[in-house]
């Protein structure tokens, strides 16, 4: 078996390993025989030597580890590694690992190959697996290779996916002869770590080291731009690439377009477009989906057409933005077309195309249409189709069907993730029970997702819409750190609040009420005047923040000031009331809403019961249990606690 070494011996013998030790990616059949042959040292050297390895993690001592073992030479070859050395077993043994090794008599002279090497830092990249990745750099040191500037790139480009950037700029700053590629590898090391400035800064740098850049450097630093939203440094690089020539370049004229699409900029793009003198499918479909996001939905389907009229046929993710555009013009036509388009191209299957044809018919209404395809994908369908179905429902207000399918969802042992959570207490909270949302924030603690913050903002604003504003409060005040909220700073209580929608008034009313429970009541007004800025109808807000202060006079005059009142209004100035110990007054505003058909529902009674409870009057909550049959709400495990 070909392990990518080279023997240096007359008796050269194959090293075999087993199945379990290969490793494939794209480009190489990898055997684990060097990564096992570094662990066996990286193990015996900790025992023999334990301060040896510590040094040898920093990068200036990475060849520490190997220079700290005894060498055997039988060639003059300066910094060779002898298989001697490693102790192999003997001839015709086999090891206890999942190595098995023939030892071949003499000494061999171990030398890993440039292909060899490349694969396995790209496998310590994916992984960024650092301490393999540094006994890799290790090994290459002492067998010669530092000075192979692709080796050395791939080096490099293992530090950076390692997140050491530092470390990768030390590497390519000792290189004898640093060309473009080196480069490349280290500025797109900073693209994907986010760092703008040392990107610039390095390619700047670039020009002092007489290294002219290519296509890929202008393309690496223009997605780099576009992901940091940087327009300005983004021009500064389009006059640059006009003055250099580049601009023929279809990847750099690609990576400009998608610069000037995605940061909004969209006359630029446009100009840009035309006069690019070459598009491709990459090229229509970024400013297809730049029109799409700008909402320019008809210029996206307009441009979509010219594209197929150019001759180039239209891929998954150009077919994804068409019928998203569809979707938000509500053009049902427009969406059969490009759905009939898809079937020919026989990618109505595609787990991406498949899910926004689902999301294109239940935005326009059409579930029938959204759950025939939904069917039609069987088991290509993903958790993310699950979620565009359940969402689907939801915003068709069907919300039995959602709560339907997820149960289906839980029979075939579907994963669910924190969106699929969120959707169910959406669809939850418009249901008449509490049941169906505490049943789902049961198998949220099971997931344990309820530390969350996207599914804890559902459960906030779930409970609040149920009217169970306490649950609500002490949900809320549970995700966002008590310690910042007490110290005045409410920046990851602000955080979870914007998650919920601003339209939706329950938003306003936790994080009042929860600032009104812990006596920041200047703050709760600083909010609740930004609440009033923002157009939200203040009434709930109101009567739930004079509840909490114990202004109870106040919230009733607000609650019978309004002209429509719901259950949140009514189980927050019910909740006052109990808190002031005016229970009576609670049983006879209930009563009096009943009568004007606004109906309890399990809060509502729960906060009568845990009053009368309170007071002992005990034939008092037996005639509420009662009443509560009458009504048609069933008890719940906080009824009887």
């Amino acid at each position: 078996m070909a392990l990518g070494f080279r023997f240096v011996n007359s008796h050269s013998h194959p090293f075999s390993c087993s199945v379990k030790d290969r490793i494939h990616l794209p480009q190489f059949t990898i055997p684990l025989l060097p990564a096992g042959m570094a662990c066996q040292l990286h193990s015996r050297m900790q025992k023999r030597n334990p301060t040896a390895v510590d040094e040898a993690v920093n990068l200036n001592n990475a060849s520490l580890l190997l220079d700290k073992i005894p060498e055997k030479r039988v060639s003059s070859t300066k910094d060779s590694l002898f298989a001697e050395n490693i102790e192999f077993p003997e001839q015709g043994t086999r090891d206890t690992g999942d190595l098995t090794v023939i030892d071949p008599p003499g000494n061999v002279l171990l030398l890993p190959d440039r292909q060899h090497v490349i694969g396995a830092l790209l496998f310590c990249g994916g992984m960024e697996s650092l301490e393999l990745g540094r006994i890799w750099h290790a090994l290459i040191i002492k067998t010669g290779l530092a000075g192979d500037q692709f080796v050395v790139a791939t080096l490099v480009g293992m530090y950076a996916k390692c997140e050491k950037m530092d470390d990768a700029l030390m590497v390519l700053d000792k290189m004898s002869c640093v060309n473009v590629v080196s480069c490349n590898s280290l500025i797109s090391g900073y693209s994907r770590n986010g760092l703008l400035d040392q990107a610039l800064r390095f390619f700047v740098r670039m020009e002092s080291m007489l290294i002219e850049p290519n296509q890929y450097t202008y393309s690496i630093l223009l997605s780099l731009c576009e992901k940091c939203s940087a327009i300005k440094e983004g021009h500064q690089l389009h006059a640059w690439i006009l003055k250099r020539g580049y601009l023929p370049h279809i990847a750099v004229g690609n990576a400009l377009l998608t610069m000037y699409c995605n940061c909004g900029m969209m006359k630029k793009a446009k100009v840009l477009f035309e006069t690019l003198p070459q598009r491709n499918l990459i090229t229509w479909t970024a400013f297809i989906n730049g029109s799409y996001r700008n909402g320019d939905f008809e210029e996206a389907l307009r441009q979509f057409q010219l594209m197929r009229e150019s001759g180039i046929e239209p891929n998954e993710y150009t077919f994804t933005v068409v019928l998203a555009s569809c979707a938000s013009m509500q053009h049902f036509e427009g969406g059969c077309m490009i759905h009939a388009q898809v079937i020919k191209k026989r990618m109505d299957l595609d787990v991406h195309v498949g899910t926004a044809i689902i999301d294109m018919y239940s935005a326009l209404g059409e579930m029938d249409d959204a759950q025939k395809q939904f069917r039609g994908m069987g088991r290509t369908a993903s958790i993310v189709t699950w979620n565009a179905l359940l969402a689907g429902f939801v915003h068709n207000e069907l919300n039995d069907e959602a709560i339907k399918a997820f149960h289906k969802m839980v029979e075939d042992d579907i994963v669910r993730d924190e969106f699929t959570y969120s959707i169910m207490l959406k669809a939850s909270s418009s249901l008449p029970s509490l049941s169906s949302c505490e049943q789902i924030h049961s198998r949220v603690i099971k997931a344990n997702l309820n530390v969350n913050a996207h599914v804890g903002s559902s459960l906030v604003e779930a409970y609040a819409q149920c009217g169970n504003l306490e649950d609500a409060d002490r949900i809320f005040s549970q995700i966002s750190e008590p310690d910042v909220v007490e110290c005045g700073q409410l920046s990851n209580a602000r955080k979870l609040f914007d998650r919920i929608p601003k339209t939706h008034e329950s938003r306003w009313i936790v994080l009042i009420g929860t600032l009104a429970h812990r006596g920041f009541h200047q703050v709760a007004l600083e909010v609740f005047g930004e609440m009033q800025r923002e157009g939200i109808r203040p009434s709930n807000a109101l009567i739930f923040m004079y509840s909490k202060w114990g202004l109870v006079g106040k919230a009733e005059n607000v609650f019978y000031a309004m002209i429509e009142k719901d259950l949140v209004a009514l189980n927050a100035l019910v909740s006052g009331y109990a808190q002031q110990g005016f229970v009576r007054e609670a049983l006879e505003l209930v009563e009096r809403m009943k009568a004007e058909g606004l109906k309890p529902n399990v809060v509502t009674w729960n906060t009568l019961v845990a009053s009368f409870s309170q007071l002992g009057d005990e034939s008092m909550v037996s005639e509420l249990f009662q009443a509560m049959q009458v009504n048609g709400v069933k008890p719940d495990v906080a009824s009887w606690t």
